[in-house]
């Protein structure tokens, strides 16, 4: 045999078989898990559990009513959508992984996760609005026009609050300025 094919006989050798590529990535995999941080208490934890909480009210409710109309079957639906998506959101909600090696494709799972929690957390709203409608259409509308309000007034009450904060920013600034003493020779000057 020729020194080329020795190599190459020695490359095929090397290479790991399907179990000892399956062992290494269940390793990798059990080190991200036991390098992960349990969070709790998050603004999106409360979020999600809340609005699966009301999901899963209103369904109780649906329950014992004898037949459903066009809006309730609708709310229906978007409930029954968004209560397996904020389930696996919140659950998901729960990890934060620390940096080690093969930490980035869980960091990913849990950007995806959190994602498709926003698309949960807009079918709850979608369902609770058509609950609202199928009580009321002045509610309905109110709603609605709650959503509006406070969509256009967030930039103005954010550009609001920059202003506050730079002016309280600037007066701090103004004060430690006005502490500081001179330096002796700038006063012999004037």
């Amino acid at each position: 045999m020729s020194q080329q094919q020795e190599e190459n006989v020695s490359q095929q050798k090397k290479l790991p078989t399907a179990k000892e590529m399956f062992q290494s990535s269940r390793a990798d995999a059990l080190r991200v898990i036991d390098n992960t941080d349990t969070i709790t208490a998050t603004p999106r934890l409360i979020a999600d559990g809340a609005l699966l909480g009301a999901c899963i009210v209103f369904l109780a409710t649906m329950l014992g009513l004898s037949k459903l109309d066009m809006l309730l079957t609708i709310a229906l639906f978007a409930f029954s959508l968004a209560i397996p998506i904020l389930s696996f959101s919140f659950l998901c909600g729960l990890y934060k992984p620390r940096p080690v090696p093969g930490h980035l494709v869980l960091q990913a799972m849990l950007i995806g996760a959190w994602i498709a929690g926003g698309i949960g957390q807009l079918c709850a709203a979608i369902g609770i609005f058509f609950v609202i409608l199928h009580l009321s259409n002045v509610a309905s509308i109110a709603f609605v026009a709650s959503i509006i309000f406070v969509m256009a007034l967030i930039p103005v009450f954010s550009f609001i609050g920059l202003l506050i904060y730079a002016m309280i920013q600037y007066r701090k600034e103004q004060r430690t300025k006005q502490a500081i003493p001179k330096p002796e020779h700038e006063a012999d000057k004037k």
